[in-house]
C-alpha cells in the first residue's frame, strides 16, 4: 500500500483490483511523468474507463495527493512550451513564450486544443525502495512507463473538457463571493421613490458577477439613439468546440428588473428588438421573480424562428432562484448559463440543474 487514502474510500470497496493498480502506479512513478499525469494515461495503464479514471483522479486531488496543473504544447512542433497553475495560465498564454524546440515564438495562436489538464503528484509515498521493487516485480509491465505510452489523448485538451474550461475562465475568489452576497442584500433596501437607485442595485450585482469571467468586460453606460442598455458585455473568447462562449461572443446584453412583479412579454419583446439590431447572440432578462410562461414561449419561438433563417439568437431569463445557484451554491456561472440555454433550445422549461450533475460511476 502506497497511499492510505486509496483503501479508505468507496472506490476501493467497488473496484479493489483497479484501485490497487492505481495506488501502485501512482506510488512508483518517477521522472518528469510525476508532474504531468493525465486522465488518459491513468485510464490506459489501469484499464479503467476514461470517466471513471477522471473521477478517481479528482478524488486524489481533493485529498491532497495530486494537484491540477496545465501543460501547454507548441501549436507548431508539439513540444512542451510551459507547465502552469490555473491562476497564471491565461496570462502566460497571452505572453507567447519562446518554444525552445522551434527557437522562436512564431507558432501562431495558442488555442485550447494546445492546453492539457494534467496532475502533479505532490504527496510522495513513504514506502521503502524495497517495497517499490517488489511491487514493480509483481505488476510487471503494467506499472512500467514506456516510450509508446500515450500521455496526451484527444480527450485531455481543454477544448474537449468544457467543465475544466469554464473553471479556468470563471473562478471567483472568496472575497468576490462575499461581495456578491453584500450586493445582493442591497437589492431589498428601502429606496423609497428612487427607482433609479433600486434598479442600479441589481445592475451593479450583475456587472460584478459577469465581470468575473476572464476576458469579459461589462458596463451599464451604453446608449444608442433609441435605447439605453442596462448592462452590455464584450466577450473576447471563442472556442473550437461548442461551448457557451459561442453564444456570449462577441457581445451580450442583460436587462435588469429589480421589481416584485414577474417580467412579462413587454420586457421580452424589447430585448428581442435590441438583439435584432445588434451583433449580440444572447440576451438575458434578470428579474427578482421568475418570468411568466409567456416569456418562455416567446423566447422559444424567437429561437426557432432565427434558427430557421440561419441566425443564432436566444433570450434567457434569470431570477432570485438563479442567484441562489450562482452565489449561495457557487455553481459555475458558465455551466449554469449553458443549462439555461438548454432549457430554451430543448423546450425543457421544467428541467432542473441537478439533473445534469455528475453521478458516481
Amino acid at each position: 500500500m502506497f497511499y492510505r487514502e486509496s483503501y479508505n474510500n468507496l472506490w476501493y470497496e467497488k473496484n479493489p483490483q483497479i484501485i490497487e493498480i492505481f495506488d501502485h502506479l501512482l506510488g512508483t512513478l518517477v521522472g518528469d511523468i510525476v508532474n504531468r499525469i493525465t486522465v488518459s494515461f491513468i485510464a490506459e495503464k489501469t484499464g479503467m474507463q476514461y470517466e471513471m479514471a477522471k473521477q478517481i483522479v479528482i478524488y486524489y486531488r481533493d485529498v491532497g495527493i495530486l494537484k491540477e496543473r496545465y501543460v501547454v504544447l507548441c501549436p507548431k512542433c508539439g513540444d512542451i512550451l510551459f507547465i502552469s497553475d490555473k491562476e497564471d495560465l491565461l496570462e502566460k498564454i497571452q505572453k507567447k513564450p519562446i518554444c525552445f524546440e522551434c527557437e522562436n515564438n512564431d507558432y501562431g495562436q495558442i488555442s485550447m486544443s494546445n492546453v492539457f489538464l494534467v496532475y502533479e503528484r505532490v504527496k510522495k509515498s513513504t514506502t521503502s525502495q524495497e517495497e517499490v521493487n517488489e511491487t514493480l516485480i509483481k505488476f510487471g509491465d503494467i506499472l512500467r512507463v514506456k516510450k509508446d505510452d500515450s500521455f496526451f489523448d484527444k480527450a485531455d485538451p481543454l477544448q474537449s473538457n468544457t467543465e475544466e474550461l469554464y473553471e479556468l475562465y470563471y473562478s471567483p475568489s472568496e472575497s468576490a463571493y462575499a461581495n456578491f452576497a453584500d450586493l445582493r442584500k442591497k437589492l431589498d433596501f428601502d429606496y423609497g421613490k428612487n427607482t433609479t437607485a433600486k434598479g442600479n442595485a441589481l445592475e451593479k450585482l450583475v456587472l460584478n458577477i459577469f465581470n468575473q469571467i476572464n476576458y469579459v468586460r461589462g458596463t451599464n453606460d451604453v446608449k444608442t439613439q433609441t435605447n439605453q442598455f442596462d448592462c452590455t458585455f464584450l466577450c473576447g473568447i471563442k472556442t473550437i468546440h461548442l461551448s457557451i462562449f459561442d453564444w456570449l461572443s462577441p457581445c451580450f446584453i442583460i436587462e435588469c428588473k429589480n421589481e416584485t412583479k414577474k417580467p412579462n412579454n413587454t420586457y421580452m419583446n424589447k430585448l428581442q428588438s435590441i438583439l435584432d439590431t445588434s451583433d449580440a447572440q444572447i440576451g438575458i432578462i434578470f428579474g427578482r421573480q421568475d418570468a411568466t410562461k409567456t416569456c418562455f414561449s416567446i423566447s422559444r419561438e424567437h429561437y426557432l424562428l432565427n434558427k430557421g433563417t440561419g441566425k443564432k439568437q436566444i433570450i434567457i431569463t434569470c431570477c432570485d432562484t438563479d442567484l441562489d445557484y450562482i452565489i449561495d451554491k457557487r455553481v459555475n456561472l458558465l455551466k449554469y448559463l449553458e443549462f439555461k440555454v438548454f432549457q430554451i433550445t430543448s423546450n425543457a422549461l421544467n428541467s432542473k440543474y441537478e439533473m445534469f450533475e455528475p453521478k458516481e460511476i
